[in-house]
């Protein structure tokens, strides 16, 4: 196996994985949409959702029965430890629990936050250590304090990930958009990992099986047990892509969901509105009564984000493009929230109104 990986061009081995993983991943989840039928597992109509019938519930683990075992083979066989070891350990950790939150959904809030950190610190464990985030943020930044806002961060990313689940296909969409600008900024001459690359193919390819199950009449739902370890593989890219160098690629591709994240707890706090936990994106799905719009809104914004992150490092003998394509970015995302807050809060307006009459 290690022979195969190191004789094959990596450009011909990552189309092979690519493909190989959307096959595996695409059989395993029409095998678990059929199993999870049978027990009758399934996600049924609410306000907290947009489903119009019951789907079965679960069948993200179908992914990582393929991806853990797939990263295991993109690391290859050595009996040396690595430092994506601990990747691997903290993957499997969060796909057990994921699943466990699954079947049984009244899991404590807390308990669910403290496993997912834990995954986190697994995941900083195979960063270069001399990478830090924020000291080119904040100067003189301590290490101890630096790995922990990067955990935080982490968390954060994986919430925002398992709140995906209420609009179908937003997670898949977010993770092609998310990793295939990752693997386009790393295939630039900057001397990426192999191994990056490869668990981006794998990535791309479990993230294209679920979009075809998923993109709008979805056939089923992934849940946590595969939303939550897609946002942590997601979340490791984006942070060895910072560790090369290319930390304004990164936040540029970061920005939309962590926009997502922090307005999102936000509205619930002050505004109260009727679906708090719901992202900008399905608001607009509410509001249109079309999921489908929704996402492709969604698509082309991570498609500006993407073409801005490879802007942001044609750097060369200048030091601007970065800031340009960090402010482009950031009214970019700042107009599409705009925007779909205000059609959200519009749709609104006569259920409001309608309500002290009834």
């Amino acid at each position: 196996m290690t022979s195969f990986l190191t004789t094959t061009p990596l450009w011909t081995l990552l189309p092979i994985i690519t493909l190989g993983t959307w096959a595996g991943c695409s059989l395993l989840l029409a095998f678990m949409r059929r199993r999870l039928t049978e027990i009758g597992a399934l996600e049924k109509p609410s306000v907290d959702n947009l489903l119009t019938k019951p789907l079965p519930r679960g069948a993200g683990l179908a992914l990582m029965l393929f991806i853990v075992p797939g990263l295991a083979f993109c690391l290859g066989t050595t009996m040396q430890a690595r430092p994506q070891d601990w990747l691997l350990l903290g993957l499997v950790l969060l796909v057990v629990i994921a699943w466990f939150e699954d079947l049984h959904p009244n899991i404590p809030l807390v308990a669910r936050l403290v496993v997912r950190g834990l995954a986190a610190y697994l995941g900083t464990l195979a960063l270069p250590e001399s990478f830090l985030v924020f000291p080119s943020l904040v100067p003189n930044l301590p290490f101890a304090v630096d790995r922990g806002a990067v955990i935080l961060a982490w968390v954060g990313l994986m919430g925002g990930y398992a709140r995906t689940d209420s609009l179908s296909g937003l997670s898949s969409i977010l993770t092609l958009g998310l990793v295939g600008g990752v693997a386009l900024v790393m295939s630039l001459p900057l001397g990426a990992d192999p191994v990056d690359l490869r668990l981006a193919a794998l990535l791309i390819g479990a993230a294209a099986a679920a979009f075809v199950f998923t993109w709008p009449p979805a056939k089923l739902i992934l849940g946590h047990a595969g939303t939550i370890p897609l946002g942590f593989l997601a979340g490791y890219l984006l942070l060895k892509l910072g560790a090369t160098g290319c930390l304004p690629a990164a936040l540029i591709l970061i920005l939309y969901p962590a926009a997502e994240g922090v307005i999102t707890p936000l509205r619930w706090m002050f505004q109260r509105k009727p679906f708090p936990g719901a992202p900008s994106c399905e608001r607009v799905a509410r509001a249109l009564g079309n999921p489908r719009k929704a996402l492709c809104e969604v698509a082309i914004l991570q498609g500006g984000l993407i073409a801005l992150a490879l802007g942001s490092t044609m750097n060369g003998a200048c030091v601007w493009p970065p800031y340009v394509a960090g402010g482009l970015a950031v009214a970019l995302v700042g107009a599409a929230l705009g925007r779909w807050n205000f059609l959200g809060r519009r749709a609104q307006v006569p259920a409001e109104d309608a309500a002290p009459s009834a």
